[in-house]
Order: C-alpha cells, then sequence, then structure tokens
C-alpha cells in the first residue's frame, strides 16, 4: 500500500489528479483497513470534484481510526 500511496501522491502532485487518484484506489485496495489511504484517497476525489466520493472516503477513514487526525482536517477542507 505505501508504494501506491507514494507514487499516488506524486501523480497528484505533478497534476495528473486521476491517476493519482487511481494509485490511491490501489493502495486502499490493498489495505482497505488503513485510515490515512482512505484519507488521503478522499482528498483525491475531492480535487477532482467527487464530492459524494469523497465524504463517503473520509467519512470510512474516520470510522477505521478516530486517533488519526488526516480525514477530520480533509473533511474540513471539502
Amino acid at each position: 500500500g505505501n508504494a501506491w500511496l507514494g507514487r499516488g501522491l506524486v501523480r497528484l502532485r505533478q497534476g495528473r489528479r486521476e491517476a493519482g487518484r487511481g494509485d490511491l484506489q490501489t493502495a486502499a485496495a490493498l489495505e482497505p483497513n488503513r485510515s490515512v489511504l482512505r484519507s488521503y484517497l478522499g482528498k483525491a476525489f475531492d480535487s477532482l470534484g467527487d464530492n459524494t466520493h469523497a465524504e463517503l472516503e473520509l467519512k470510512l477513514a474516520k470510522q477505521l481510526d478516530r486517533a488519526d487526525p488526516t480525514p477530520w482536517l480533509y473533511s474540513a477542507l471539502v
């Protein structure tokens, strides 16, 4: 999952939002119970204007790890 996360973040940084989102979806599929992966996937969906999927991923991330501040931050920004 970490490799896909890293590549996805690089692609997002390069402005390749669709490719980055795809990599983050792969990361989340490989490790579906990691809050941070779901958080970044939610952020990627938001960057594509897909608020429905963004909110679903961020909600799931909050449920997976209430102590992880990442989904709470991204939810505030969405």
